[in-house]
């Protein structure tokens, strides 16, 4: 089994913190949003501890960088643009998937109406790579810079995330004759509610055993 971990690094130098990680999730695919030091420095990094094997995987999304234990040539793009990437993840003995990162703008530039939107139009490209593909396993993780239960995440026309498994696994949804397909939101197990400036804010935390740090991670059956 693969181990995936996404991170918003938010133009830090981490290597040590992604280091440490790496180590001690035995992490496979790493994808990063403000990822602001030259891949190479994080090779070298990761291999003067002791990890090997990684190689930066890049492509035309300017906003994403994706390393992996494997060739690049195994996770090659299907569709690009500047916030998302799509990749065909094709191992060996091992069922292909489709891995989508996306990074949205914060809600201090959109509007909850603009990034609704946005999740529309990003939906349809994720449908359109499957169609093309030939299969619907797809992962989609990324800085949506958006709660679990706004309505780009659930309603039918945007990513149309579910919080059960036993829903997803229905694979769709009908509305107005339209069929739209399902995605499982695992992260609504840790979503949490704190208080600031005495209103309730939704915070997402880390996800057990998911190496899923921060943001979102929605899964397609």
């Amino acid at each position: 089994m693969l181990t995936f971990l996404f991170w918003n690094l938010k133009k830090r130098p981490l290597q040590e913190n992604i280091r440490r990680l790496v180590s001690l999730h035995k992490i496979d695919v790493l994808m990063f949003a403000e990822f602001s030091v030259e891949p190479d420095l994080l090779l070298r990094s990761l291999k003067r501890k002791g990890i090997s094997g990684f190689c930066h995987a890049p492509g035309a999304c300017r906003k994403m960088e994706i390393f992996t234990r494997f060739p690049a040539k195994f996770i090659s793009p299907v569709y690009e643009n500047d916030r998302l990437t799509i990749r065909h993840l094709c191992l060996k003995d091992i069922t292909d998937i489709l891995v989508a990162v996306g990074h949205f703008p914060s809600k201090t530039y959109q509007s909850n109406m603009s990034q609704a939107f946005e999740c529309s139009e990003l939906s349809r490209e994720i449908r359109q790579a499957e169609q093309d593909i030939g299969h619907s396993r797809t992962i989609l993780v990324g800085d949506f810079n958006m709660n679990p239960f706004e309505d780009g995440i659930v309603s039918a026309g945007g990513f149309n995330a579910v919080m059960t498994r036993g829903i997803a696994e229905r694979k769709f949804r009908t509305v107005q004759n339209r069929k739209y397909p399902f995605f499982y939101n695992p992260m609504w197990g840790c979503s949490v509610t704190r208080h600031r400036d005495g209103l309730p804010e939704h915070i997402t935390t880390a996800a057990p055993n998911t190496g899923i740090f921060s943001g979102t991670c929605l899964i397609r059956f």
